[in-house]
């Protein structure tokens, strides 16, 4: 058929046309493409599915491991807090202990002072009622007796001279016993007045 009787003919130029295409190895691979493809989609929500069971999985993991270390952590804040409490009692034990330990001690150093203060005040009483022959024979020397005259100046005062242990000791109306240490480094002028003010105090006392 001519051209120009195809152009007057339109119906017979599509049939033609149509003829001419084959589309069937199109449409077969078009139905392949669009296969492969639900095979991909079925495949990727399989793989989502599974990676959200994964996950899933993982956090309820997580939560369970969080919850562990809450436990522990509550579990080491009550084990500190008893450590600390057990080691506070420890200390009020050893505080006690360490007062207990010192009561004992001024107790006993009490009880050494109290001997030494009997021993000072007999030897002084039984100096005062006999006189020795040596003691005698001092009082020949102006110096010497001036000296026994100041020590039982100072027994009648209530001040004794504890030589053998380097102190002075001034005992009040009451006997209670003040201790002043004479090999010390404090001055002579603060030894005197100390002295001069317990025995001032103590003699204001005894006349009121």
């Amino acid at each position: 058929m001519a051209s120009n009787e195809l152009l007057e003919n339109p119906a017979e130029l599509l049939r033609q046309v149509r003829e001419n295409f084959i589309i069937q190895e199109d449409v077969a691979a078009i139905g392949g493409i669009d296969e492969k493809l639900d095979q991909i989609q079925a495949q990727s929500r399989q793989k989502l599915a599974s990676k959200e069971g994964e996950i899933s999985t993982l956090e309820s993991q997580l939560k369970t491991e969080n919850d562990q270390v809450n436990e522990l952590t509550t579990s080491l804040d009550r084990v500190r807090q008893e450590s600390q409490e057990l080691a506070s009692q420890r200390q009020i034990v050893d505080y006690v202990k360490e007062l207990d330990e010192l009561e004992q001690s001024i107790v006993s150093m009490r009880s050494e002072l109290d001997e030494k203060i009997v021993k000072l005040v007999k030897d002084t009483r039984d100096q005062d009622s006999s006189e020795s022959p040596d003691e005698s024979q001092l009082l020949q020397d102006p110096v010497a007796r001036a000296n026994i005259l100041k020590l039982k100046l100072y027994r009648s005062m209530g001040v004794i001279i504890d030589q053998e242990n380097g102190q002075v000791l001034i005992k009040d109306p009451n006997n209670d016993v003040d201790i002043l240490p004479i090999d010390s480094d404090l001055s002579d002028f603060f030894k005197t007045k100390f002295i001069w003010e317990k025995i001032s105090k103590s003699k204001s006392n005894f006349t009121s």
